[in-house]
């Protein structure tokens, strides 16, 4: 038996159709697959391949034979518009093609990963077949907003019913109300929910692979105490085949970087291990395959100006851990960020340093500079709306980011095994990995500093230890939930630090590491003994791990002058404190000047 298969793609999406169709071939037996082109460039690539059992259509053909949808065209986006002609394409296939006795949509960032048959099998006698959001018990309210069936896959049979519901879902499609503002996203959905009450026939599959969501695989997963795994080489959720999964919400950006869901959803590893990493893999070689032949036809992308919901790098996971550490950089901050860096690269140990640019310049002079080892977000990557607060003239404070970039470093990242979190003007002194050994004897290392006891605290918010498990991921969880209201409300240092200190007593292994070795500054120098064995400092009994320069309000054309001042008049055995800095500036304002820094 033959199957028919239809989807409408913009160019930015088609390396997902060749993934798609791809999974056909491997999948399905005999199937036929009409990629319905929303641009001439792709309709060219597409019959440059000469892809069998593809079928390129322009979009241009749909209007010809539905001519309601050019006119609507000037009034929707383009992602509106290809749900408006949704159910037009198939009526178009039904018309042009006679031999075709039945058609399923797929969404374009969907994928076959074992036989479609079960899909035929639930079919039956439906002249359509539906497949349920399970929107139930508590998430029931999402139903009644965004729809209770998905219409990521939708399937019509060529009978009365099959056309007569294609023909309602058209007219519904097209006098759509408020697609003008993009705000229909969900839209589409909401004219199916009584179908199986408006008309007989109308079948809804209860196999849980075909069509499965992230959403549909967290919540078997999560009530069931299970999770994804692979059975003679067949992913599963449970006990069951996943026939077709819908990797929706997905974003793809430089084939290392990519958004799992950019909606609120819980990932696990497992899901991420058997079912993402294969996808990102796929989806880079329909790049890489396109490039081949228009080697134009695809930009680099960057999350530039982007929300994204669930990080995750690639290359990350695929490889041997690293020690990772994170900050946040302002531009007054530069140099000491960049000392930062320095300070970890001259142990060649293998880190990456995640660094959350507070403002535009220090963004684009770090990236700019291409430092190794380092990945560069910025508030609008943490911030949802952030450009829209930006015009109102809300700039992101460091209180408000910090929860975030942690949250984005380890939430789905599983290769992490534990975070150091860093304000940007510590300065390494000694090789952090005995550092990262210590965190994992806690799920949260605090640590103590002259400025949280003198307002009351034990633990400072400007160096953090985690050490990835549930307890931290719940804890940065109710963090980032924190600072929604102080994104509503306004925020300090000390709210922000007395929140850290409650940690204590709302989560189990949580400590707070007393030591001079982690805490001294200049306030704490002069009443201190230093002094040098063996290239090491010593602070009292402790060797100096990190020290914090608090020279922040310095400007960056004067900073080395002024370091160098402090060096000159200090005594004799804190110049050892002073020094690996000194030279430190020195080759971060040359970076500086290298690159055009102004």
């Amino acid at each position: 038996m033959m199957h028919y298969y239809y989807c409408i793609y913009r160019k930015d999406y088609l390396y997902k159709g060749l993934v798609l169709y791809e999974s056909m071939k491997k999948h399905d037996g005999s199937f036929k697959f009409f990629l319905i082109c929303m641009d001439d460039e792709s309709l060219e690539l597409l019959n440059k391949m000469k892809l069998i059992d593809l079928i390129p259509v322009s979009i241009r053909d749909i209007e010809v034979f539905d001519t309601r949808i050019p006119e609507l065209k000037g009034q929707r986006g383009e992602k509106t518009y290809i749900w408006t002609a949704k159910a037009s394409a198939a009526l178009y296939i039904f018309d042009k093609y006679k031999e075709v006795d039945h058609v399923i949509w797929v969404d374009g960032d969907t994928e076959f990963l074992s036989n479609p048959e079960p899909i035929y099998e639930e079919w039956k006698d439906y002249s359509v077949l539906l497949t349920a959001e399970r929107f139930v018990g508590e998430y029931e309210y999402l139903g009644h907003m965004v729809g209770f069936y998905n219409t990521g896959f939708m399937g019509f049979k060529r009978d009365e019913i099959g056309i007569k519901c294609l023909e309602y879902f058209r007219e519904r499609l097209q006098e759509w109300k408020n697609s003008e503002e993009e705000q229909g996203n969900w839209n589409d959905q909401l004219y199916v929910d009584d179908w199986l009450v408006r008309f007989p026939k109308v079948g809804v599959t209860n196999h849980d692979g075909i069509n499965l969501t992230p959403f549909i695989a967290g919540r078997i997963n999560e009530e069931q105490h299970s999770h994804v795994n692979i059975k003679d080489g067949i992913p599963h959720i449970k006990d069951t085949p996943i026939v077709l999964y819908h990797f929706m919400a997905l974003k793809y950006y430089d084939g290392n970087d990519f958004d799992l869901c950019y909606y609120w959803m819980k990932f696990d590893h497992h899901t991420i291990n058997e079912l993402y990493i294969p996808y990102f893999k796929k989806c880079n070689e329909a790049y890489s395959r396109i490039r081949e032949i228009a080697p134009e036809f695809y930009p680099y992308l960057s999350m530039k100006d982007k929300y994204v919901g669930n990080y995750f790098n690639l290359e990350l996971n695929t490889s041997e851990p690293v020690y990772n550490l994170c900050t946040l950089a302002e531009e007054k901050q530069l140099v000491q960020t960049l000392c930062l860096y320095d300070s970890i690269k001259k142990y060649n140990i293998k880190f990456k340093l995640w660094i959350c640019c507070v403002d535009e310049n220090t963004y684009n002079t770090l990236r700019i500079a291409k430092l190794p080892e380092v990945q560069l977000f910025e508030p609008s990557n943490l911030i949802e709306d952030y450009n829209q607060l930006k015009k109102k003239g809300y700039h992101a404070s460091i209180e408000i980011l910090k929860s975030r970039l942690i949250n984005q470093i380890l939430l789905n990242n599983y290769n992490i095994e534990s975070l150091l979190y860093v304000d940007s003007n510590f300065y390494f002194h000694q090789n952090p990995v005995d550092t990262f050994d210590m965190l994992k004897k806690n799920s949260i290392t605090l640590f103590e500093d002259a400025s949280a006891l003198r307002n009351g605290f034990n633990a400072t918010n400007t160096i953090i230890g985690f050490y990835r498990d549930k307890t931290v991921l719940d804890c940065v969880f109710y963090w980032v939930e924190k600072t929604k209201e102080w994104l509503e409300h306004g925020v300090n240092s000390m709210e922000e630090i007395a929140h850290i200190n409650s940690w204590k007593h709302k989560y189990s292994k949580v400590k707070v590491k007393k030591s001079l070795a982690y805490s001294l500054d200049d306030t704490r120098l002069e009443r201190v003994k230093i002094r040098k064995i063996n290239s090491i400092i010593y602070v009292n009994e402790d060797a100096l791990v990190l020290y914090k320069y608090n020279i922040d309000q310095v400007k960056e054309s004067s900073i080395y002058s002024f370091v160098e001042q402090k060096f000159n008049y200090a005594a004799i055995n804190k110049k050892q404190v002073y020094l690996p800095y000194l030279k430190s500036i020195r080759s971060s304002l040359d970076l500086l000047h290298k690159i055009g820094h102004m």
